[in-house]
Formats: C-alpha cells, sequence, structure tokens
C-alpha cells in the first residue's frame, strides 16, 4: 500500500479511441520517504496522452487553499476519481476521504486532448464534499448530476449535499438531500441517466427522478430497502437493546421488520439483538435537549438538522422522523453507532440503546431533556433468519412542517 502511495499508479480512460493514462498525487509525496515526517504542499493531476513519455502536470489546489477555505489542516491522499467523456473534452472529479484534519477541496477537471487545454472548476457550494459519480444528460448544454457525502475519523460515510446538479453555462449548483427533497436516503452512491429520467441509488434504496423538474417532489418515484423475517413463534420484546426483561411480547405474525442489529463491532459479544418496527412503540427520556447552531461559531451546512438534539441523525418526513440505513454514522472508534440514549458497558463495549433506527415522534424537547416514543423494540437473535426485499415509498398526505424548523 505505502509503495502504492508513494509512486501511485496511473490509471486509465478511453476516449475517441484512445488510450489516456492519469494520475494524482501529492507534492511534496510523503510517503516517499515517511521518516523525515515531509508535509504535503499541493495536489498534482498528471495526464499522459498517447504516445507521449511525458504528462502533463496540473495543480489542482494547494495546502494554504485548504486552510484558507477553513476546510481542514492537512492535505489527504486524492484518491477518490471519476471520469465521463463530455463532448470533445474529458471531465474529472477529483476528491480527497476527510478525518482528523485531512481533506481536499472536490475539483472537477475538464481536459481538451486537441488543444491539451486543462480547465479547474471548484465550486465553492461543494469543495468540502467527496464526489463518488457522475452523470451527464444527453442535452445541449449538459447538465452535471453527482452524488456526494462527507467523511470523518471512524465515520466512512456520513451525509453531505446529497444529489447535486451541476449546470455548467450558469455555473449554479443545486443540491437535493434528505431535508429538502423526497430522496430515499442521505448518502447517494451511484447514477445513470435515460433520457428524462435519473435514476439514483443510496445506502438506503432508490430513486427515479425526472430530472428536468428534480425539485417538484412529484418528479421522484422512490423504493426503499428492507430487511424482513418471519418470526418462528410468540417472541419476546424489549424497550432497550440491554435490557434484562422483555416488556412484552409480539404474536407471530410475519413479516418483522428488522431495522438494526447491535452490537456490529464486538464479535465476541455473547448477546446480540435485532431493533424491529414496533407501531405502539416505547417512551424514552433522555437527559439530552436541544441546543441551538446559532450558539455555535461555524456555519452549519443545509444539510444538518435544524437543532442540535438527540434525534439529529433523523430527519422530518412530514409526519414522524425517520433514519435511513445511511443516515447511521458507525463511530467505527467510538464503540458503534449513536442512537437515542445510548450508552456502552466497558471493557465489553456492548451498548444499550433505545432506538437506531426507529421512527420518532417528539413528545417534548427542552434545553436539558429529550422526550420521544421511538416505534421499535428489540428482539433477541436467535431464530431469526432475515431476507432483504424494497418497498415502494408512499408521500405522506397532509404532511405537518417540521417541529423543529424556525419560524
Amino acid at each position: 500500500l505505502y509503495d502504492q502511495l508513494a509512486d501511485p499508479p496511473y490509471q486509465t480512460v478511453e476516449f475517441q479511441g484512445k488510450t489516456y493514462q492519469y494520475r494524482t498525487r501529492l507534492d511534496p509525496n510523503p510517503f516517499e520517504d515517511m521518516a523525515n515526517n515531509t508535509e504535503a504542499r499541493r495536489v498534482l493531476l498528471e495526464i499522459l496522452p498517447p504516445n507521449q513519455d511525458t504528462p502533463l502536470i496540473q495543480e489542482l489546489y494547494t495546502l494554504e487553499d485548504v486552510r484558507n477555505a477553513e476546510l481542514g489542516f492537512s492535505l489527504a491522499y486524492p484518491d477518490i476519481v471519476n471520469h465521463l467523456p463530455w463532448q470533445d473534452r474529458i471531465l474529472w472529479s477529483i476528491s480527497a476521504p476527510q478525518g482528523e484534519g485531512f481533506t481536499g477541496i472536490a475539483t472537477l477537471v475538464t481536459y481538451h486532448p486537441e488543444t491539451q487545454n486543462i480547465e479547474i472548476i471548484q465550486p465553492d457550494p461543494i469543495q468540502g464534499q467527496i464526489i463518488t459519480d457522475l452523470a451527464l444528460t444527453d442535452t445541449d448544454p449538459a447538465t452535471l448530476w453527482m452524488t456526494t457525502k462527507t467523511s470523518g475519523e471512524g465515520n466512512p460515510y456520513l451525509p453531505g449535499l446529497g444529489l447535486v446538479r451541476y449546470d455548467p453555462d450558469q455555473q449554479t449548483v443545486t443540491s437535493h438531500h434528505i431535508r429538502n427533497s423526497p430522496m430515499v436516503g442521505a448518502i447517494p452512491t451511484h447514477l445513470w441517466i435515460d433520457a428524462e429520467d435519473l435514476w439514483v441509488s443510496t445506502g438506503n434504496g432508490v430513486c427515479q427522478v425526472q430530472w428536468q423538474d428534480s425539485q417538484n417532489r412529484d418528479s421522484w418515484t422512490c423504493w426503499r430497502y428492507a430487511v424482513l423475517a418471519d418470526p418462528p413463534a410468540e417472541i419476546d420484546l424489549y424497550a432497550t437493546s440491554g435490557d434484562a426483561d422483555p416488556a412484552t411480547t409480539l404474536e407471530p405474525v410475519a413479516p418483522l421488520e428488522l431495522l438494526w442489529k447491535t452490537p456490529l463491532f464486538n464479535p465476541e459479544a455473547a448477546q446480540r439483538r435485532y431493533e424491529v418496527y414496533y407501531e405502539d412503540g416505547f417512551v424514552a427520556t433522555v437527559d439530552e435537549g436541544k441546543n441551538d447552531w446559532s450558539d455555535t461559531d461555524w456555519d452549519v451546512p443545509p444539510y444538518f438538522a435544524p437543532v442540535y438534539w438527540p434525534g439529529r441523525q433523523w430527519h422530518w418526513n412530514g409526519d414522524r422522523f425517520q433514519r435511513g440505513f445511511d443516515e447511521v454514522s458507525l463511530n467505527v472508534v467510538g464503540g458503534g453507532p449513536i442512537g437515542i440514549g445510548t450508552t456502552f458497558t466497558y471493557p465489553e463495549n456492548v451498548p444499550n440503546t433505545h432506538a437506531i433506527r426507529g421512527d420518532l415522534t417528539l413528545l417534548e424537547l427542552t434545553e436539558t431533556q429529550t422526550t420521544v416514543r421511538h416505534h421499535s423494540g428489540w428482539i433477541e437473535e436467535d431464530g431469526i433468519s432475515p431476507y432483504m426485499t424494497i418497498l415502494p415509498v408512499d408521500p405522506v398526505e397532509n404532511p405537518e412542517p417540521n417541529p423543529l424548523a424556525e419560524d
């Protein structure tokens, strides 16, 4: 791995019947001589046209650029790269992972083989994002669509601006994310365009979007991933993942919807449970309240919850707060995902939580306490055989405004 980082191999792209090579790298490269703790000062793109021995070298951004944009303090390795043919050019997106101060600037690059011209595009709204896929419409002018996310230490998958539309002529950016659109999922991953339809895959499902009118909620048709199981018999239901005694029992009415499994990162754990959908739910009060973002000294991204509260990783769907699979940050170095009232036992590192993905009805929220009804409970793993399916997402009739949104 370190050898590849010290001397990154070239990748190839086929364009108009010819093969072009490219790679991204840090300069100076800290992996060439790790003993001296060299700090990278800039990010470069190298393009090697066919029948040439010397690559074209283009600076994308510098360490100073990253710090001036207040994105981070050090340059991460820019290895998240996508490419597409775009008329008479090759288009690349180049991003870097984020964590512990390491980051980059999301960059679009166009290269015109005939003129050897390289153009750098870094729209301000997406500079702090990680671009994971690209799609271009077959129109004139073309519209570029991107899937985006963010990341952090121990959390390789965090929501970002979501599905992003970029109009090159107007240089405008439009974001569709979990809090301002019907997109089923917070982290889109793959795109496919079929004429007027844009297909978007997320970590929680799939959407078909009439992209010309994507800001109209009626232009979206979505399906969500679901994990189901047929209970073998009457089954004990626990109010939390760690309760010793069951709160009630569930009749063996198929199917159960399994929302989560805990613990994730402790293979030695003797007790494993599934969170399951349970409409009656349980009331939980936790000693953590709300804080207004106005009390912070940083610009809050538009895809964050309106206030900081225990359910901040849930989104309002017009009826309840919901949390898809890809809204659960893994928290790998912190013991696992955090939910409502999550605590950990040490040294076993086994979590106890009221809910990880269960729907929430907000009952009371103060600066010191939160009371919710979580429409879920927990069952033992034994005897459960999960299977996956995909279910249509029906729009909420007569949606209510988010109770946390400012007037």
